[in-house]
């Protein structure tokens, strides 16, 4: 469900990204519910997960075979052994 989900945002995303600009007109996102608070740090929710990710980006993304992709992070390293 959730690769289904990621899939339809990102192809939704795509769509957006390759239409022209249009001022003043409303953009209208469908979600199953709305988030109780918009802050990321309090979101912990599935809904709220998604609606979220309408706005703010990641550090780092998973692909399709739930591997690590970099996201506004271009390289990461492992620190110490925990």
């Amino acid at each position: 469900m959730l690769r289904q989900t990621l899939r339809t945002g990102i192809a939704a995303m795509a769509l957006l990204a390759a239409a022209p600009a249009a001022f003043g007109q409303e953009l209208v996102v469908g979600l199953r519910a709305g988030p109780d608070s918009i802050d990321p740090h309090w979101s912990t929710l599935g809904s709220q997960a998604e609606a979220l990710r309408h706005v703010f980006d990641t550090l780092v993304d998973v692909d399709e075979t739930l591997q690590l992709k970099p996201g506004l992070a271009v390289s990461w390293e492992a620190v110490g052994c925990h």
